[in-house]
């Protein structure tokens, strides 16, 4: 058993309460005994005062992909490692697959063009890397930039980052594995794939492998919390990490949004993915933190400059899909390119496929990039203040980033991509004193309506609480998403019957809260 619930102060600290759940308690609410925010209600009234109570919530994949799709992690690991995903496109001659890290070259991201016009003088940036870990034996693993002496297991709480290779249903060992050799791969040659070079980033730089998890559809909102702490902690140190990348996404947390908070006046770059579906068939919307408007939100691009998104009528409900969208949350996101790109696989000691997939892998692309203007503009960058660095990166990247997207998909870049499509030796070529920035937005969750309906009977806390979970239910609801127009619409554009099925929705739902089904009825929402 593990304690499960925390309370987020003013500033953000968390302390650990009761204990509630088992680790691998993955299964709905109403299979596990108290929801977990009831529980937390109870607790909030037993400390008698105004305070803000969550669920160290274990997210879990599970809870959103149905048992008829069960099938869709078996297919997706059955693709020949040396193979492109032949659901998606890839670079072709004569009808044959022409096999090579495509993405790298300057007509997709400029990659390697960047990585080589970065001096050999540059001082040495620190990247974390919050993922399930790595492979320490692996040859596209640069041993020399992993900063061993500040890396961190928030999962079996020791010291050492080193993916275990946890094995089962639900685990996902090698994920960050995967994502590592596309941020800061070695030089391999792979004369299958026509390549003798770098993967990723190489000149000046360190990894801090921060393991938050044994899988991309299990964790806990802590781990997130704990590992953005501890890169906090080392900013003032020698060993401050500039920029954050991680390859995973989860549901709406107060927590998260102090603590990005906390991040952004520093001045840490975050870069986080936008999340996957299985054929819209699962929600389909940005997942948090890339929701935050002072997070980098990673989305995908495929190699003919389509979506990372397949058109009803066409689609194989089977296929992973990026997540996109809403629109008004697109601000501050950008595209990378995948499917079908690097990817090195756990314990193989030297394989690396070229079916990397998901907007994982587009994250560390675009941390790529952003490290590298950091090196090539350190000195401007560091005489602005903290979030000014970031929004300089940012503005950067984006004013840069191609406006382009293929036929078929009413030119809606801002949909899909966000700002564009990132192109990494463009976006060096544009100097900070270039750019016009803004400050964003203090990262924040909540469901207004809420305030509406329930009056100044409830304390603001608990109020925050019920509107955290509602969005969390939202985040989680296929309904929920598809009746609010994949959150195009704010809940005060449904009309009166779309407004009380939306209601009807959240008291179906197994995992909704004993209170806030209660709140539902006493206000006859529903």
């Amino acid at each position: 058993m593990e304690k499960s619930l925390f309370y987020s102060s003013d500033h953000g600290n968390l302390e650990l309460l009761e204990t509630a759940q088992p680790e691998t308690n993955y299964f709905p609410a109403a299979k596990r005994g108290k929801n977990p925010w009831d529980k937390a209600h109870e607790l909030q009234q037993k400390k008698s005062g105004n305070i803000y109570i969550e669920p160290n919530e274990i997210l879990s994949g599970k809870k959103i992909i149905s048992q008829k799709n069960e099938e869709v992690l078996e297919s997706l690991e059955s693709v020949a490692q040396n193979d492109y995903d032949p659901e998606w496109p890839y670079p072709q001659i004569n009808g044959k697959a022409d096999k090579k890290f495509w993405y790298l070259g300057d007509e997709f991201s400029q990659l390697k063009s960047a990585r080589d016009s970065v001096s050999d003088t540059t001082p040495v940036i620190r990247i974390a890397h919050f993922d399930t870990g790595y492979d320490p034996e692996h040859k596209s693993l640069l041993k020399n930039s992993i900063d061993t002496k500040n890396q961190k297991n928030f999962v079996e709480e020791n010291n050492s980052s080193i993916d275990i290779g946890s094995e089962g249903l639900i685990n996902n060992p090698g994920h960050g594995t995967g994502t590592l050799s596309i941020l800061a791969g070695n030089t391999m040659k792979i004369d299958e794939y026509q390549h003798n070079d770098f993967i990723g980033i190489h000149k000046n730089i360190k990894i801090l492998p921060l393991r938050i998890s044994r899988s991309v559809m299990l964790w806990k909102n802590k781990a997130f919390v704990d590992a953005l702490e501890h890169v906090i902690s080392l900013y003032d140190t020698p060993d401050r990490c500039d920029i954050v990348t991680m390859s995973m996404g989860g549901m709406p947390s107060k927590a998260w949004a102090d603590v990005i908070n906390r991040a952004y006046e520093k001045g840490i770059f975050i870069v986080t993915a936008a999340g996957n579906n299985i054929g819209r068939a699962t929600p389909s919307t940005l997942v948090y933190p890339a929701r935050f408007e002072r997070v980098t939100a990673a989305c995908g691009v495929t190699y003919d400059y389509s979506p990372y998104y397949k058109p009803f009528g066409i689609r194989n409900i089977k296929t992973m899909e990026g997540n996109y969208g809403p629109k008004k949350c697109m601000t501050k996101a950008i595209a990378a390119f995948t499917p079908n790109v690097a990817w090195a696989i756990i314990n193989s000691g030297n394989l690396v496929s070229i079916n990397g997939a998901g907007t994982s892998s587009a994250t560390p692309q675009i941390a790529s990039a952003a490290a590298l203007y950091y090196q090539k503009y350190h000195t401007e960058l560091n005489a602005m203040p903290g979030w000014k660095k970031i929004e300089t990166i940012r503005q950067a990247m984006f004013d840069s980033a191609a406006k382009k997207i293929k036929d078929g998909f009413d030119n809606d870049i801002t949909l899909y991509f966000g700002n564009g499509i990132l192109q990494a030796n463009d976006m060096l070529e544009i100097k900070p004193s270039q750019v016009t920035v803004k400050k964003a937005d203090p990262a924040k969750v909540s469901w207004p309506f809420l305030k509406l309906v329930t009056g100044t009977e409830l304390l603001e806390s608990s109020i925050e609480m019920y509107e955290v979970e509602i969005l969390q239910l939202i985040s989680k609801s296929a309904s929920l998403q598809k009746l609010l127009e994949y959150e195009e619409k704010n809940f005060d554009e449904l009309t009166d019957k779309e407004q009380r099925q939306f209601y009807a929705i959240i008291l179906e739902i197994p995992e909704t809260s004993e209170a806030l089904k209660q709140l539902i009825l006493d206000n006859k929402l529903y």
